[in-house]
């Protein structure tokens, strides 16, 4: 997308009624930037999963 930031990346979470976002500008290159994005959603998802415990 033009102008987007090549780090850019909005990560989403919805459970039950409820829906968080969060917002993360990575810095390395498009492939490193994509490898970051999925590990955060997949720690924030993790991370989530115990809370509910």
């Amino acid at each position: 997308i033009p102008g987007k930031a090549v780090g850019l990346f909005y990560i989403g979470l919805s459970h039950q009624a409820r829906t968080y976002s969060q917002k993360h500008n990575f810095q390395g290159n498009r492939e490193q930037n994509k490898l970051d994005a999925a590990e955060a959603a997949l720690a924030w998802l993790k991370e989530y999963l115990i809370s509910l415990k």
